[in-house]
């Protein structure tokens, strides 16, 4: 079924009576006390890889761009702040329940490490209570250079799925005069501190934030924290080692430098938009 045929549905259908019928059916198959767990990022932080490292084990279904893929709604979430109503809810687990009910059936728990679940983050957690939560991150310099190369901002053809200052932003007013390399930065600052503000709300046991380099140095008690967070037997180090010694849809075009390379201008830009989240995660820029 198609985005346009699961939207008729919901439209005919009374989004209290969809979302009501869906945590039935949800807990129902929630009984054989699988995970339900979505990743929280900004997106190039090294999703496809940690999805092929999550499917190493038999335990779990893992989807890393499952469809229809729901960046626009996503980003409607976030703009305009509908994240709690009853639409947004039965849009999100219309389209995910065949999903999830799929490893239930099969006695499996359910992961999903797509960006494009992130500003739905709220209602997921509503439907679901039990349901966790990894906010993967990657430093920002690295998450702005891939940007940068993917030409963010700057005219790629997806560019309306990404989220841009509310009116109660301080950068609001500036957006439309910041060059490509600010706004990407304040995809990575905005992103991840809504992230974090989400995640204040969430029991400690049903959140975890892994460092894509942690997972890259292949860090073994940084994999088995993950494993166990969602409920999986971790497989050996042979086979951890393989998926790990290559990064999947690594960013390979384009001709932006990496930071060592960027001018001290540029790194001051940085500095100034998302130092303070920066920080906030541990990283120095």
């Amino acid at each position: 079924m198609g985005l346009l045929n699961y939207l008729d549905y919901i439209y005919n259908h009374s989004p209290r009576d969809t979302v009501q019928s869906i945590k039935m059916r949800l807990r129902k198959s929630q009984e054989s006390n699988s995970e339900i767990v979505f990743v929280l990022s900004t997106g190039r932080v090294g999703s496809m890889t940690f999805a092929r490292l999550l499917n190493l084990s038999p335990d779990v279904l893992v989807k890393h761009e499952p469809s229809p893929k729901l960046f626009r709604l996503s980003k409607a979430n976030y703009q305009c702040t509908f994240e709690d109503s009853e639409f947004s809810e039965s849009i999100f687990w219309t389209v995910r329940e065949d999903l999830i009910n799929q490893a239930f059936n099969s006695g499996k728990g359910y992961v999903e490490t797509s960006p494009q679940a992130t500003f739905f983050a709220p209602v997921i957690k509503k439907t679901i209570p039990s349901v966790k939560f990894i906010h993967l991150v990657r430093h920002p310099a690295d998450i702005v250079t891939s940007g940068m190369r993917r030409n963010w901002y700057g005219g790629h053809p997806s560019d309306n799925t990404r989220i841009t200052p509310r009116s109660t932003d301080k950068y609001w007013h500036d957006w439309s005069s910041m060059n490509q390399l600010g706004k990407n930065a304040w995809l990575w600052s905005e992103t991840n501190r809504w992230i974090m503000d989400f995640l204040k709300a969430v029991p400690d046991n049903q959140q975890i934030t892994i460092r894509a380099e942690d997972l890259y140095n292949q860090k073994s008690d940084v994999i088995a924290d993950v494993f166990d967070f969602v409920s999986a037997g971790a497989p050996s180090q042979k086979r951890v080692n393989k998926v790990l010694s290559k990064k999947h849809n690594k960013q390979t075009r384009g001709d932006f430098p990496p930071f060592k390379n960027w001018t001290p201008e540029m790194k001051e830009q940085l500095r100034i938009i998302s130092g303070e989240q920066a920080k906030a995660l541990g990283y120095e820029i």
